[in-house]
């Protein structure tokens, strides 16, 4: 196995949602809570964004396919490989 350092993301996710499948629809749920507090507090945080590692919009857009992936997916997340994808 490799080290968690030289995983990518897909396997850092089939990683956790093997160690934690019980866990996948907590993990589900909190990321879509986060989601709308970004979504509720979108001015407050583009105001207040000072990385430059990462755009806004970037994370937005991300946020955005993250939350699409979650509600398109449904219970099918909930699988070790389709939460990893």
């Amino acid at each position: 196995m490799k080290s968690l350092n030289l995983l990518n993301n897909v396997e850092k996710g089939k990683l956790l949602a093997d160690l934690f499948p019980n866990e996948l629809l907590k993990i589900s749920e909190y990321i879509q809570a986060h989601y709308e507090m970004l979504s509720d507090n979108e001015d407050k945080i583009r105001k207040n964004w000072d990385t430059n590692i990462i755009t806004v919009d970037m994370w937005y857009r991300l946020a955005e396919e993250v939350n699409r992936a979650i509600k398109q997916n449904g219970k099918k997340l909930l699988k070790s490989r389709c939460f990893a994808d």
